[in-house]
């Protein structure tokens, strides 16, 4: 197994996911939304969700939001303002831009107090035996992640196994609770 710090990591998985075919990333990403309905989560009220970027071959959660919709459950989705990440619930009249990342991000939207949401699916390139994860590295998950609740499940969403350690971990690293593979659901101490 893999070890090594956060800029390897990002660099490896960002080629290893580049490298995904689009039918072998729509392939994986429905046997992740397989594997999630496994999971007792879906009798909650509020989910955060990340919308893909495509462009980065990110795993597609249309899925997870078109049966959070279905479902009638609040969908809240990240927008930058500032430099930081605001919540915006979103409904079937959101229209939708891309922001200056390619990330499709709502127009406008109300606001939501991020200590009232249940479910947080967790963008990330790649994740620990520990539940640790990397991302790409602007911190804007971080930041978000430590205001949040203790009793908000984080489910990290991954094409990939874990790696044996992520070395240069530090205090600013909130821990996965979940970790949602094609292949199985990994659990961490954490809970």
């Amino acid at each position: 197994m893999i070890t090594a710090d956060k800029t390897f990591l990002r660099s490896h998985y960002k080629k290893k996911r580049l490298s995904l075919t689009k039918q072998e990333v729509d392939h994986l990403s429905h046997r992740v939304c397989k594997q999630l309905d496994k999971l007792n989560i879906w009798k909650l009220k509020h989910y955060h969700i990340f919308i893909s970027i495509s462009k980065y071959n990110e795993l597609d959660t249309s899925s997870i939001i078109n049966k959070l919709k279905s479902e009638q459950k609040i969908i809240i989705v990240p927008k930058i303002s500032n430099n930081e990440l605001v919540h915006v619930a979103i409904n079937d009249e959101t229209e939708f831009s891309l922001n200056e990342y390619g990330i499709k991000e709502p127009n406008d939207g109300n606001q939501f107090i991020i200590e009232n949401l249940d479910i947080i699916f967790i963008p990330l390139l790649a994740f620990d035996i520990d539940g640790h994860r990397v991302g790409y590295g602007k911190g804007y998950y971080d930041r978000f992640l430590m205001l949040t609740n203790n009793s908000t499940l984080k489910i990290g969403l991954s094409f990939f196994d874990p790696i044996n350690k992520i070395q240069d971990i530090d205090h600013n690293d909130v821990k996965l609770d979940y970790c949602v593979t094609p292949k199985q659901i990994h659990k961490f101490n954490n809970l």
